[in-house]
């Protein structure tokens, strides 16, 4: 039966809720009991503890990076001359490169594979690799795609269309005039 009282709606409902307030109230000491074990600990062996597991993250995340950066450059290996033949040179140009451009090396080397698989190697294909990194800032986009654009138009239109270079000052102006 419903009342109404001071502008508040009222009604019995008949619902046992005993059951209810015996688990909020057991809730509410197992939250107790965890606060005490907690403000108990050593404050120090806390910071231990998250140094502990920050630098355990830390390791895992640069361990995989590095296996996967290897990997993609195992994957170029399969089809570069330059990369067989100066593995370690190689990957070591590229995480340089990866200090001064937006893509990470693990995305430069994938960029290097489809510049390689394009037909281009060595010195002239790490030349291909670095000028789309910068066409990828100018036209805000990643390297690969950059890359891949730029290796299309210069086996299209072969030495008639410059240099890498000069065809992604070509591109650039192409994407700023819409």
């Amino acid at each position: 039966m419903a009342l109404e009282t001071g502008g508040s709606l009222y009604w019995r409902t008949r619902i046992d809720n005993t059951g209810l307030k015996t688990g909020a109230v057991q809730a509410k000491g197992i939250l107790r009991g965890l606060t005490r074990s907690i403000t108990g600990m050593d404050v120090f062996a806390g910071l231990g503890i998250a140094a502990a597991l920050v630098f355990a993250k830390i390791t895992k995340e640069v361990y995989n990076f590095s296996r996967n950066f290897e990997s993609a450059m195992k994957e170029v290996q399969t089809i570069s001359k330059a990369v067989q033949n100066n593995f370690k040179g190689i990957s070591k140009e590229i995480i340089d490169m990866s200090k001064t451009v937006p893509d990470n090396a693990q995305k430069l080397s994938k960029a290097l594979y489809q510049i390689v698989s394009a037909g281009y190697d060595g010195a002239e294909a790490m030349d291909i690799l670095r000028t789309s990194a910068e066409l990828a800032v100018a036209t805000v986009t990643d390297t690969f795609t950059a890359a891949d654009a730029l290796t299309y138009v210069m086996n299209a239109y072969g030495i008639a269309a410059g240099t890498a270079s000069q065809i992604s000052d070509k591109l650039f102006t192409i994407v700023r005039l819409g």
